[in-house]
């Protein structure tokens, strides 16, 4: 008998499967790595450089490929000994400094680690950890308010992540970083989104990567908010203060004289003589008035130090223990000029733009509702605990609601959000008053008001035109400009005159914010003219003769500006605020020019020096301004970056090479991975002729405004539906 075995090779069993079935080969093959623009899409990749699909949609300069990180797996032993490191390290941290974090313990000397150690130690639980000392900058302060219940609080302990997220909250404050794409500080993308219009500086910045794609390349990702800055929030702030402490008296005059010095000149809503007389005499301890009084002491101990100084936050944190959603309806004159502080002037400081927006609305609504913005012969009905105040009388309330009106249009005519239609038949408050029993300091004290609402009220008409037509049209702009010359024209000589006719030390910064805000808007009527040049690749020679009007009058308002501001701006924070983020706006034009003349060289060497020497002083000023202004440091690093990759650009179209020589002094910026050679007009070739249609130039400016600024990621295409693949 015979047995029969049939054998089967392995290659037998890979070509038909376990079931006999031929194995059927995979659908496609795909590459190991796709360009970047591939991966956007979602579509296959050649892996060619650049591939079929870039080459199809018209943009070989953006095939660029990403190289993968390579991961790196340490063997198991090596992890768990660093992991035992980390452990007694932290066991150590928790036993020195109970409760506290590791980053707020590191950035501490030698001796005030000792310092902090023993104060815990003393304390005896690690509970009232949120109660210990306060800022190193505020020691002083501290002591002489009596700021000594360490032990009394430690009662009552809240929880620790509700703690944590107090003090990211603080550190948010100070730093603003969630509001850089309102203010145009930010180049790369950002998780959260704000409604910018077409006159604020994230516009600019956009323009300039749609003219010139290739410069996104040498734009080097921000630093981890936090990471480069020393110091700041390196210990803990009182995060439950006592709303109804003040500090002793003797600190609170200062701080006053402080606020009526610098600050209350731009927004004059208080009665100084009253405002003083109830504070000394401490007629009053109701939460309106220990609401404003605390905003007052913020803003004076801002106006008095530098960014460094973080005073402020005691007043700010006890003022808004009296702000909540129940205060917008209490119908208190008092209140709402505390939320007028905060809005137009505080929150601005700090950089926080939205939040900023958001009260300022909400305050309008306050002003609305109590009547402000109506004139009546009978003083208005007021609460029970505001009447007898000088700040119930009918100028107080005048000068409240056009506080209010020029700190608004302050606030939007930069970057183009909406006014929300204020100027409207029913608002009939008249303009301050200047009586004539006023003194000489009371009638120059409100000055600059009277003054800044005219101004206001125009602005008001450019930022309506530019709403409605984007690019304003010659006519309407010849004729809005001939009103702000008269504006000017009519001013005062002591206002007028910003740069050469001396004034009372009290006007200084008023006169020159009223200068530099009378050229930016003269600014700010151009410059939609100049990006839409930019994006169609408009050389000098194609532009009409209005637009070469226009543009060259731009450019002009921004080199003056420049140099005023540089000449005119004094030392301290309130016109360290204002100044740079007016250079910020003017610095833009030369930028604009500089990329639009990459795209499609048509300027002079003269000009080309010009719009650089412009951009160098703007970045020197930046750096000069830095003790002056959160936001200094920011804007010199955008303008930086975004001048270093025109000159990175414009290199590599004169020569075109492999990578950057490192010895060069742009080396600063990041290099890009992959590096396509191209000239000039290689880089315009890249903006499709269709930008010169009106409904494509229309739904370009309506992307612009909804999308944020995303260097990495384009996403603004040129071509019509038809040019869509099927």
């Amino acid at each position: 008998m015979f047995n029969t075995f049939q054998v089967i090779t392995s290659s037998e069993i890979a070509t038909t499967g376990r079931g006999g079935r031929p194995q059927r080969s995979p659908r496609r093959i795909s590459t190991a790595n796709a360009c970047v623009e591939c991966r956007r899409r979602k579509i296959r990749c050649d892996g060619l450089q650049p591939c079929a699909q870039c080459e199809w949609f018209r943009i070989p300069d953006r095939c660029m490929y990403s190289k993968p990180t390579q991961r790196v797996v340490p063997p198991k032993r090596i992890v768990e000994r660093l992991q035992s490191q980390v452990d007694q390290y932290q066991a150590i941290v928790a036993q020195l400094f109970p409760g506290k974090d590791l980053q707020e313990v590191v950035a501490l000397s030698r001796d005030g680690m000792i310092d902090l150690a023993m104060n815990l130690s003393a304390a005896g639980t690690c509970r009232d950890h949120h109660h210990g000392r306060p800022l190193a900058r505020l020691q002083s302060v501290s002591k002489s308010e009596g700021m000594n219940n360490g032990h009394d609080a430690s009662e009552e302990t809240p929880d620790q992540c509700l703690e944590l997220e107090d003090l990211k909250r603080l550190h948010d404050i100070i730093q603003g970083t969630p509001d850089d794409i309102v203010q145009g500080l930010s180049l790369v993308d950002e998780a959260s989104s704000s409604y910018v219009g077409v006159s604020s500086i994230t516009t600019a910045i956009k323009v300039m990567f749609e003219t010139v794609p290739r410069a996104r390349s040498f734009i080097m990702p921000a630093q981890t908010v936090g990471s480069s800055v020393e110091g700041t929030c390196s210990r803990p702030h009182d995060l439950d203060p006592d709303p109804d402490e003040l500090p002793p008296e003797s600190i609170g005059i200062k701080l006053i004289d402080s606020y009526f010095a610098h600050v209350h000149i731009l927004m004059p809503m208080l009665d100084e003589e009253s405002f003083r007389y109830r504070y000394q005499h401490q007629s009053r301890r109701d939460p309106p008035w220990l609401c404003l009084l605390n905003m007052v002491f913020a803003l004076g101990s801002l106006s008095r130090s530098t960014c460094d100084s973080e005073e402020h936050l005691v007043y700010y944190q006890r003022a808004r223990k009296h702000m909540d959603t129940e205060t917008f309806g209490s119908g208190n004159l008092l209140t709402l000029q505390a939320f007028a502080l905060l809005s137009g002037c505080y929150l601005r400081f700090l950089n926080r733009s939205n939040e900023a927006y958001a009260i300022m609305g909400a305050t309008l609504r306050m002003a609305i509702a109590q009547g402000l913005h109506r004139d009546s012969e009978a003083p208005p009905t007021v609460s029970v605990a505001c009447q007898g105040d000088a700040e119930t009388t009918t100028e107080a309330r005048r000068r409240t609601w056009w506080t209010l009106y020029v700190l608004d249009t302050w606030a939007s005519s930069t970057t183009g959000q909406p006014l929300l239609g204020r100027a409207v038949a029913g608002m009939t408050t008249r303009f301050p008053r200047l009586p004539e029993q006023l003194d000489d300091t009371q009638h120059t004290g409100l000055l600059p008001l009277r003054h800044n609402v005219a101004y206001c009220k125009l602005a008001t008409k450019v930022q309506d035109a530019v709403a409605a037509n984007i690019t304003i049209p010659f006519e309407e702009l010849q004729a809005l400009d001939i009103e702000l010359e008269r504006w000017h024209e009519e001013l005062p000589p002591i206002l007028r005159d910003a740069i050469e006719r001396h004034c009372p030390g009290v006007l200084l910064t008023p006169r020159a914010i009223m200068h530099w805000r009378y050229q930016n808007l003269k600014l700010l009527m151009c410059r939609p003219t100049l990006l839409a040049t930019a994006l169609r690749g408009s050389s000098w020679s194609t532009m009409s003769a209005d637009q070469r009007l226009i543009v060259g009058r731009c450019r002009m308002f921004a080199t003056q500006t420049i140099a005023d501001i540089e000449t005119s701006c004094q030392e301290n924070l309130v016109a360290g605020g204002h100044a740079v983020w007016m250079m910020y706006q003017a610095v833009m034009v030369p930028l604009v020019s500089l990329y639009s003349n990459l795209a499609r060289p048509s300027a002079s060497d003269d000009e080309i020096e010009s719009w650089e020497q412009d951009v160098e002083k703007a970045i020197t000023f930046f750096d000069r301004m830095q003790p002056w202004s959160l936001a200094a440091g920011k804007c010199r690093d955008t303008v930086q970056q975004l001048y270093n990759a025109m000159k990175l650009v414009a290199q590599e179209s004169v020569a075109p090479r492999p990578q950057a020589d490192a010895s060069a002094p742009l080396s600063t910026v990041c290099e890009p991975q992959t590096m396509v050679q191209h000239d000039s007009v290689h880089i315009a070739e890249t903006i499709s002729p269709n930008i010169n249609s009106d409904a494509v130039m229309t739904d370009f400016w309506d992307d612009m405004m909804r999308e944020l600024p995303n260097c990495f990621n384009p996403q603004y295409e040129w071509w019509t539906p038809q040019d869509w693949p099927s």
